[in-house]
């Protein structure tokens, strides 16, 4: 994944006895690790004689939401792996059962002091949150979040400080006695770099499986990259070239590239 750094440096003195120096842009890159996924639901002729349910229809409207839900497992398990790299954990994660144990609940204060490892701007590069419906209640009952109707009938959007806020009970919760932790994901622009393309979607007619079998099978190939991180060159998958989220979640997939600065990961 190749990519084009900041601009930097000092201003130079203007004057009229000397040429404007013209300073060269440099570049860096990236490794990203594509991933390969397929699915098929079906049904056989004797379900659908005995139960009489849409089971076709069901599958054809959801099927996009499956891959939904995979894209969310997929992208919680690259940034359970990135966030075990050393230098992101110790700039990027804010752990309040460490830094204040006697107030460890979510709140305004925490949040803000999580978002102050955003950036320079944290304000202007902060986009989203991500919690799961735990973490959402309690901030429901401490009246931090907000709900706006986008129109009659519309999906109701629920956001904090103007940001939106995605429930995903997949961001795990750790009982330790009688105390639960969870996890608070931050996202600023441009964090996570996303893209899928389906590779085929067929129904596949087997009149002799299972006395008659209907069957929608879709493949795809995606790659879910946090910006400013980097597939480690040396790490192999289980099975090498095709990872799954097991691989993905793993530290040693992960690294950080020496001329990148880690202010610039936006999570």
């Amino acid at each position: 994944i190749p990519y084009i750094n900041d601009l930097d440096g000092d201003a130079n003195n203007w004057t009229d006895d000397t040429d404007i120096p013209v300073d060269n842009l440099t570049s860096g890159t990236q490794l990203g690790m594509k991933f390969y996924q397929s699915k098929a639901f079906g049904e056989t002729d004797i379900s659908r004689i005995i139960s009489g349910a849409p089971i076709q229809e069901q599958i054809g409207s959801r099927f996009s939401n499956f891959w939904n839900n995979c894209d969310q497992q997929m992208l919680l398990a690259v940034l359970k792996g990135a966030f075990q790299v050393d230098d992101v954990a110790n700039a990027k994660v804010l752990d309040l059962t460490v830094q204040s144990p006697s107030d460890a609940q979510f709140s305004a204060k925490g949040f803000i002091a999580a978002l102050s490892l955003m950036g320079d701007q944290p304000e202007n590069i902060l986009s989203g949150i991500a919690v799961n419906s735990t973490t959402y209640g309690m901030m429901k009952a401490q009246n931090l979040i907000d709900t706006i109707q986008p129109s009659n009938g519309g999906t109701p959007i629920n956001v904090y400080n103007g940001k939106v806020v995605t429930i995903d009970d997949d961001i795990p919760i750790e009982k330790s006695g009688n105390d639960s932790t969870s996890i608070a994901y931050l996202f600023g622009t441009g964090a996570v770099g996303y893209s899928t393309q389906m590779y085929g979607t067929k129904i596949v007619d087997e009149p002799l499986k299972q006395g008659g079998r209907e069957a929608v099978v879709q493949k795809r190939i995606g790659c879910i990259h946090p910006y400013g991180i980097s597939i480690d060159a040396s790490f192999t998958p289980t099975k090498p070239n095709f990872p799954t989220p097991e691989d993905f979640a793993k530290k040693e997939a992960w690294t950080m590239p020496k001329d990148v600065d880690v202010k610039k990961v936006h999570l």
